[in-house]
């Protein structure tokens, strides 16, 4: 597949047909893209998320059983990850509450999460050791 554009660190926007929008950027670790928020690619069962490999597109892990919303790159002191959040609880058996960490193989909880969708995630450095990441959405709780 040529998609006549190329994916570029840290994010390209593209909007298709309503009601698909395409939210792509490459993942300097792996080289890879990720997109959402579709459940299949082709022949291809993705549950929300996917990366393109370059030729084709592939699941990340067991995905997720709801939409993904929101991804961004941060790096928490041990090397950067890619993370999501959206409408989900669960990445295939395991509950992760609206958003997760990618550790390269599986979706992981990031702390206990939220009790409601995760709309957006940003990075912002307030001063501090390090730059810290950042959750929006329509939850009231987040992390107990």
């Amino acid at each position: 597949m040529n998609f006549g554009f190329e994916f570029r660190y840290p994010m390209a926007l593209v909007f298709l047909a309503p009601p698909v929008l395409l939210l792509a950027f490459s993942w300097r670790r792996t080289g890879r893209a990720v997109v959402l928020p579709f459940d299949h690619s082709g022949a291809t069962f993705t549950n929300h998320v996917a990366q393109w490999a370059g030729n084709v597109w592939s699941g990340m892990g067991a995905g997720f059983n709801r939409r993904v919303r929101a991804l961004s790159v941060y790096d928490d002191g041990s090397g950067p990850a890619l993370y999501a959040g959206g409408d989900f609880s669960f990445a295939g058996p395991t509950r992760v509450s609206c958003i997760a960490r990618w550790d390269l193989f599986e979706w992981l909880p990031h702390g206990a999460g939220t009790n409601e969708r995760v709309s957006t995630l940003a990075i912002f450095d307030d001063g501090g050791a390090r730059p810290g990441l950042y959750a929006g959405g329509i939850f009231r709780l987040a992390g107990g």
